[in-house]
């Protein structure tokens, strides 16, 4: 049933998040919120107020947004930040003059919708990456099988040491913030052991720090090849695998924070590759939209062994 769902996300979002439409993520585009009054000396200084609900109700329906009252749009902007909304009604706007006036007849309803596909988009990917990341970990946690319960503190099995330092005080970091009762327990029943096993220390750990591990892994290690062909790759897409790992590793940031996925650009654009088994696209229109995210959380959900199991029962 979700492979469904996210077929339908899809196709809906090669419309949605591919259509042409400038991002708001870098510098420039963030200089319409700037005031002229916020040039000193050469220097950039923000000195705009801040504005009421009501004032920023009244300059969008003065700007020429349709469909709403002032009102309505005063009530909305109770409880949704205007400036989180602004990244859903800037492809609706003319922001090469001042003031940034709506396009002609542009009404409420479309920028409400964009709104709440984002929000239902959001929910969608955070619930299929959590698959996908639980199953990195357990993946992880089985190369002490062959390379001991501590093997992620062993430099050798690492090509950047540098990277290898960086990466596990990360790990040791989240197990120190985690409040996990088996930790607990870890720590009261063995105080001369304060190196946790692999399979505690990954489990309290998040998805970044964990890719990273698996991308600093030596290229030769059998344990890493295996997690390759587990996902459907081979050994000499490692890099590239990891790069994957590293984009829906962002989208699931966002997901978890709440921000927008909706014509967003992000900053990690991932190798494209084809898997060995499967369906695939022939190209991303734009590796850093979010539609290249989607097509990689499909494909990584292929492999993932109980998902399979768990939609042949269920369908």
């Amino acid at each position: 049933m979700t492979e469904i769902f996210i077929d339908i996300f899809c196709k809906y979002a090669i419309f949605r998040v591919t259509r042409p439409c400038t991002p708001l993520n870098n510098a420039s585009h963030a200089g319409l919120f700037f005031c002229p009054n916020d040039f000193q000396e050469g220097k950039l200084i923000f000195s705009k107020p801040p504005r009421t609900p009501e004032y920023l109700a009244r300059k969008l329906i003065q700007n020429g947004l349709q469909g709403i009252t002032e009102l309505e749009l005063t009530e909305i902007f109770q409880s949704i930040n205007y400036y989180k909304l602004r990244g859903y009604t800037y492809p609706y706007q003319d922001n090469s003059v001042p003031g940034s006036p709506f396009l002609q007849s542009i009404k409420w309803s479309s920028i409400w919708n964009d709104y709440i596909f984002d929000l239902k988009l959001r929910a969608l990917l955070f619930s299929q990456i959590t698959h996908i990341e639980t199953a990195l970990k357990t993946r992880m946690t089985l190369v002490s099988l062959t390379q001991g319960i501590l093997w992620y503190q062993d430099n050798r099995l690492f090509r950047r040491q540098n990277a290898f330092n960086s990466d596990l005080a990360l790990l040791q970091n989240d197990w120190q913030r985690a409040s996990e009762q088996f930790k607990n327990h870890y720590i009261s029943t063995y105080p001369e052991s304060p190196n946790p096993p692999a399979w505690m220390i990954f489990e309290t750990s998040s998805f970044g720090p964990i890719s990273k591990f698996f991308k600093n892994m030596k290229p030769q290690l059998p344990e890493k090849e295996a997690i390759c062909n587990y996902f459907g790759f081979e050994k000499i897409q490692a890099d590239k695998l990891a790069s994957w790992f590293q984009n829906i590793n962002i989208v699931r940031n966002i997901c978890a924070h709440h921000g927008r996925l909706f014509s967003r650009h992000l900053t990690t654009a991932p190798y494209f590759m084809t898997p060995q088994k499967g369906s695939w696209v022939s190209n991303w229109p734009n590796p850093c939209r979010i539609y290249a995210s989607i097509c990689i959380i499909q494909s990584l959900l292929k492999g993932v062994a109980y998902e399979k199991r768990y939609y042949n029962t269920r369908n």
